[in-house]
């Protein structure tokens, strides 16, 4: 072109992506999207679990403190009763002392109650993200026969429905997906142009075309590759890590869950009965002079640490259940 001699061009150029990469990124955005969900997921299954379990402590609590307050009333008629003995000659002032003393371990109980009711209370509210509210008391049950438990219908449950097994399971696709992406990436997109060009000295209207082609003899992205395969294969080793994990957990909680279970079971059908039993027979016998109170006492005794052992233990049993339906993803029942 020489000095006298202008040209003037306007043109376009409009990439085209081959090998189905934009597809495949799209694909990547999507899975992302869909692991953030499960992963919210797991988070909320957790708190809810967190959530059932400070409410079943306080229930457990809650009873807890109803057995000290029952103790303590057993425990202020037997001083009183011994006193007006002792004040008609019939007992020795041990007796009264004694008593006396079962009564102020009685009242320690009752504020050691108090306190881990309390506790469990502040507990809820704090799980609950209302720790600013007057909780007095809770309403609910503990389940006390909950149905017979099949492990392998609890790991199949939990492989199919467990949101952070499901997420680690999508970051397996994830990575695949980026990995097959990479390698696309090796396939040179094609640039294609279309212009107008004006040459001012010849007056001539020109039409320009063309079409651009790397030829990727460098650039394969091998480097984006290794790193992919690289992801792809952490991605399939937390997986495992994380299922092999869950499944340690789901079978530690099942083996407590069935020993917790039959421990309430004995409690419910046979120990509690018989020590209440012999409460109720021993006071008898006492009033009626076939007992001492050294019996009495002693049968007193067994009945409360009866009553708040199975306390501990139906809490026990409910705390586990609760890790259970979140490893799991079930829902526990009643028989």
């Amino acid at each position: 072109v020489g000095l006298n001699q202008s040209q003037n061009l306007v043109a376009v150029t409009q990439p085209i992506i081959t090998g189905g990469k934009r597809g495949l990124g799209i694909m990547v955005s999507e899975k992302a999207k869909e692991r953030n969900e499960l992963e919210r997921d797991a988070v909320l299954l957790h708190v809810m679990a967190e959530t059932k379990k400070a409410f079943y402590k306080a229930v457990a609590d809650q009873e807890g403190l109803t057995i000290a307050k029952k103790v303590e009333e057993i425990a202020k008629v037997m001083y009183e009763s011994e006193k007006l003995r002792f004040d008609a000659g019939e007992v020795a002032i041990t007796n009264v002392l004694r008593a006396e003393v079962e009564l102020s371990k009685a009242r320690n109980l009752v504020s050691h109650a108090e306190g881990n009711l309390q506790n469990s209370i502040k507990e809820l509210q704090t799980v609950m993200g209302i720790p600013e509210e007057n909780i007095d008391d809770v309403t609910g049950k503990l389940l006390s026969r909950p149905v017979e438990l099949s492990l392998p219908e609890l790991e199949l449950t939990m492989n199919n429905n467990q949101p952070f097994l499901k997420a680690s399971k999508k970051s397996i696709e994830i990575a695949e997906t980026q990995l097959t992406l990479e390698k696309r990436q090796a396939i040179p997109d094609i640039n294609v142009s279309a212009g107008y060009k004006r040459l001012a000295l010849e007056n001539r209207d020109t039409v320009q075309l063309g079409v651009e082609i790397p030829a990727p003899f460098f650039n394969r992205n091998q480097g984006n590759i290794q790193k992919g395969k690289a992801l792809s294969r952490k991605a399939k080793s937390d997986n495992l890590s994380v299922y092999n994990d869950l499944l340690f957990q789901l079978k530690k909680n099942f083996n407590s869950y069935n020993v917790e279970r039959k421990r309430v079971a004995e409690y419910r059908d046979n120990i509690l009965p018989k020590a209440e039993e012999s409460l109720k027979l021993i006071t008898r016998g006492y009033k009626e002079g076939e007992f001492d109170y050294i019996e009495l006492l002693d049968a007193q005794r067994t009945w409360a640490e009866t009553r708040i052992s199975y306390i501990e233990s139906l809490k026990s049993l409910n705390l586990i259940i609760a890790d259970i339906e979140r490893l799991a993803v079930t829902k526990i029942r009643e028989q």
